[in-house]
């Protein structure tokens, strides 16, 4: 089990914001995305719901 994309996931919940999730730990923007993105397969359920407009 890794640990580490559930960390990616509640991160990136905590923030509102996958690059600023990105940002935080250290990781690219698409790497995030591409974890949250293999979880929502995994889990076969939309986990976020993506905008490409800023979010406060």
């Amino acid at each position: 089990m890794e640990l580490s994309k559930y960390e990616v996931f509640l991160k990136t919940v905590e923030l509102g914001n996958i690059t600023r999730a990105a940002d935080v730990l250290g990781y690219t923007q698409p790497a995030v995305s591409r974890v949250i993105t293999d979880l929502e397969r995994e889990w076969d359920i939309p986990l976020l719901i993506r905008s490409r407009g800023a979010s406060s």
